[in-house]
């Protein structure tokens, strides 16, 4: 089952949920799915909001690939640590298991977690690593990773704030208003009938896409 309460969104995390769904779906959904008229009907609307939505539909889409951007830099951070676990060299395997437990501390998965405790952790997981493992980060040429981890954070961090503080055009947000509750509508349908298909279904490219709608809607 997909939950999440869409009245509690304001209109712009409203806009970056339908469009991570729309996306999803656009690339997975498959005829054998059997969804068609459940997204053709959510589609169809989610046209409608995003015309409304057209200019901060334009700086969510930056904020999502900062976030992307930081993501891909923790993963490549941990995985270079990780590859290191193998090292020959006991004292040097050691090392990189403190670090990639400072960096498991908060889970193996950050970057599925919302922008707010993503950024939360990087920022304490950095901390700490300077603070404590500057010389294991360096003799295992982890730092090059690690800075630029930092630098995405930090882009992300700024263009955040730039994002929260504009202000939309009074015309577009109340044409937004006037869409939403058709678009919460056709999420809500949406979101209740794909887990029901799947497990009717049994297709498992459906399955997958369920699933990965849920890690999703873990964000907000």
């Amino acid at each position: 089952m997909i939950e999440i309460s869409l009245s509690a969104l304001n209109n712009k995390d409203l806009f970056t949920l339908s469009k991570r769904t729309h996306e999803l779906i656009l690339a997975a959904k498959t005829p054998e799915m059997g969804i068609d008229l459940y997204f053709n009907l959510f589609d169809q609307v989610f046209q409608q909001y995003q015309a409304a939505m057209e200019k901060p539909v334009l700086s969510a889409g930056v904020i999502a690939q900062k976030d992307s951007a930081r993501d891909e830099m923790w993963i490549a951070l941990r995985a270079h640590v990780k590859n290191y676990l193998r090292h020959p060299d006991t004292a040097m395997s050691t090392k990189a298991k403190a670090v990639m437990a400072e960096l498991d501390k908060y889970g193996t998965s950050v970057y599925s977690k919302s922008y707010e405790s993503e950024t939360a952790i990087i920022q304490n997981v950095s901390q700490t690593l300077e603070t404590k493992f500057a010389t294991e980060l360096v003799e295992m040429n982890a730092n090059v990773w690690f800075e630029l981890l930092k630098q995405a954070g930090n882009d992300f961090e700024d263009s955040l704030r730039y994002f929260n503080e504009q202000k939309a055009n009074a015309n577009e947000v109340d044409a937004a208003y006037k869409v939403r509750p058709q678009l919460e509508d056709a999420l809500r349908k949406l979101f209740l009938f794909l887990p029901m298909q799947a497990e009717v279904s049994g297709d498992k490219n459906l399955e997958k896409l369920v699933k990965q709608l849920k890690v999703e809607i873990g964000r907000f």
